[in-house]
This record gives structure tokens, sequence and C-alpha cells, in this order.
């Protein structure tokens, strides 16, 4: 063989050991984390905000009037008219009901049975006819503009009510319609039968929108706070000390010594694929009360900190998880908040940019969709001037 083919050889020989060599080394972070056998999880993630949040106490209630009374007669005998029937409307002392004593041959005139109290009437007992002993209830009388709601609340619950305290009404007539009330009544006795305690809320139904004896859904505000972190109630859960923790995401991006990228090189290798790590770390904190499926935080999460939301039951301390944001259903608690991570400024779903407009990716200056170019018009890719129709013009050699 000739000597320089000879030479060549053994010089294209070493480069190519040189480049598997490199091969292997640029990949080594990656293979690192697969030979300790170790496996992303996938999780829900994404960063808490902070708001004003309330906690409900919702129970079932029976609404009756305040005032409310039955008339009867104070003597015996037999009804011969009803002045008032359903619907009616009498005042203080009206007469709603005649009777007739049964005294033979004397010389007397009808009982009457009078209304002690202006209101409606929401019930006739008894027909013409019927006879009655004193104090036999004939019909019903109630003042329909003052209501009130009773509540039997739970025992365990007690130390949750005052009086004061707002409660919001819903009743089957009116689903989308929510009357809000305030306690105005709160016994000192717990019912050995039911262990509640009776709790009542004045309304006032001047418009008659309600109804004695309708059933209705009544929450009542037991808690609230403002400005506070508010996690999902899955995020959270009990270490065996008894106290209350979640996992904290945090970014490990592999170094630049380990992987042997030239410090040079960074960014370009980086936005090639040498992803960061991302690793789950416990976190004891303190829980205010809970609201339905959320948590009112006090302390232990700062703010702008990424927590695992949905999937933790999977993790243990120091995790390797595979970050899902954006997701739809943890919408509820980052709000309008989106997951970009990284950046200076930027518009929509913008990734590693100082500045760009739409979607653009590793550039300094785009104007729509660019990619690693640092000025186009539309849609262009690694060139240096082209036109609306994404002809390329060649450079003048």
């Amino acid at each position: 063989m000739p000597t320089k083919f000879y030479k060549y050889g053994i010089f294209n020989k070493k480069i190519l050991f040189v480049l598997i060599l490199s091969f292997f080394i640029l990949t080594s972070c990656k293979k690192d984390v697969k030979d300790r056998g170790e496996t992303s999880i996938s999780v829900l993630s994404g960063i808490p905000l902070r708001r004003d949040i309330e906690a409900f106490l919702d129970l079932s209630a029976e609404i009756k009037p305040v005032k409310e009374v039955d008339i009867s007669s104070d003597v015996p005998g037999k009804i011969v008219d009803i002045k008032k029937y359903e619907g009616s409307f009498v005042r203080y002392g009206d007469t709603i009901a005649l009777v007739d004593r049964f005294v033979v041959g004397a010389n007397y005139t009808y009982a009457h049975a009078r209304s002690p109290i202006s209101g409606y009437v929401t019930t006739t007992y008894l027909p013409i006819g019927s006879s009655v002993s004193a104090g036999t209830p004939i019909a019903n009388v109630a003042d329909i503009t003052r209501l009130e709601v009773q509540i039997a609340v739970p025992e365990r619950y007690v130390e949750s009510i005052n009086l004061g305290q707002k409660l919001f009404i819903r009743v089957p007539s009116s689903p989308d319609k929510e009357i809000e009330a305030i306690i105005t009544k709160r016994d000192f006795v717990v019912s050995t039968n039911t262990r509640t305690l009776m709790v009542k809320g004045a309304i006032d139904n001047r418009n008659s929108v309600l109804l004695p004896g309708m059933f209705s859904d009544v929450s009542i505000l037991i808690n609230e706070a403002k400005n506070v972190i508010v996690v999902p109630n899955s995020s959270v859960f009990i270490g065996d000390d008894g106290k209350n923790y979640l996992y904290v995401i945090r970014e490990e991006t592999p170094s630049v010594a380990d992987s042997g990228i030239v410090e040079k090189d960074k960014d370009k290798n980086e936005s090639k694929g040498n992803q960061a790590l991302y690793r789950a770390y416990q976190r004891e904190i303190n829980v205010l009360f809970a609201s339905d499926d959320k948590l009112a935080l006090s302390g232990g999460l700062e703010d702008g900190e990424e927590i695992v939301m949905f999937g933790r039951e999977f993790l243990n301390e120091g995790s390797l998880v595979n970050p899902i944001r954006n997701d739809s259903s943890i919408a509820g608690y980052i709000g309008t908040q989106t997951n970009n991570m990284d950046t200076n400024s930027m518009n929509t779903n913008n990734v590693d940019t100082k500045a760009v407009d739409t979607k653009a990716v590793d550039t300094k200056a785009v104007d729509t969709k660019a990619v690693d170019t640092k000025a186009v018009d539309t849609k262009a890719v690694g060139t240096k001037a082209v036109d609306t129709n994404n002809n390329v013009e060649p450079e003048a050699n």
C-alpha cells in the first residue's frame, strides 16, 4: 500500500475513534440515570397561586316563619262560618271563624276565633259544621315576610358556629338563585337523640320568594382566608410523624464537566436535547383549613415553587419525575398562570428566549414562528434572508 494512503487510513481511524469516544461522553449523563435503574414518573405539576378562599359547611334545612300561630276558639261549639281561607291576608284581631256555643234557648252571639298576629292564612284545619273544643286549632296564620331557616348542625362542627355568621340558602324551586342570611339563634344544648345543635338564620322574605315548609340546601361560611397559597387536597399527605407534607419539584441540570461539553457549546447542546432532570422532594407544610378539594396553606411553601399536584402516591424522596404542566385537570389550582421556565420575557409558549413575539424558540429577535434565526419575515428556518413565499435567496460568491 502506498505510504500516503496508509497514513490517511491511520488518520481516519483516529478520527473515527475520537468521534465514537465523544458520542459516549456526550450521552453519559443520560445513561447514568438509566444505569442507576431510575425511571422517571409522570406527574401533574404546577405552581400554586395566592388567592382568597372560603370554606363552607353544606347541610339541609327547613324554612319556617318566625311568627306563626294556630287559631282556635275559646269555647266549645260548632263552626258555623269561616271568614278567611288559605292565602287570605289578616290583620291583628281579624275574625277567622265563628263558633256556635251549643247553649239551647240562651240569648247569645257567636264566638269569634280571632288572629293574634298579622299575616297570611296558611292552612284551615276544619270545615264548616265541625265540632270543636276550647283550644282546638281551626286555622294557621303566619307572617311570611320574616322567615327563618332551621339547621341541625352535627356535633363535630359546633365550635365553628357563631352568631352573625353568613349562610347561603338555595331551594329546589329556584336552584340558580342564592339567598343570603345570617345566624341569629344558636342553641346551647346538643340534642341527645340526634347529636346535633339547632341553629337558626333570619331571612328577609318581603319579596315572597320563599314559602314556609320549603326544603333547602344551606351553606354556612365557617372559614375564610385572603391572599394565601392554595393547593389541591390530592397533593398533600400525612407523614409518619403525623405532619402534613407535599412534593416540591426541583430542576437538576446535568453538569458541563460530567457530560464533556465545552462551556462555549453548552447552550447549543442544551437546545439539542441535553434536557434537565427533575426530582421531587418532600416538604413539610402548615395547613390552615380545607375547602372542598382545596387546602389553604399558612406556611412551608414559597411563591413560585412548583409542586406535584396529582400522582404523588407513586413517589419517594428524590424520585425522578416527568412534570406534565398546563393540564386541564389542574387549571382550577393554577389559574391562568403558565408554567414557562428560564425566560426573561415572553408572550405565548416561548422557551429559553429573551425577547420573542409568538411561539419562538432559541432566538433573539423574530417575527412569527421563527427557529434559530436572527432576522426572518415568515416561517423561515436557518436563513439570512427570505421572502414571504419561503424562497431562499442564494448568496453571491
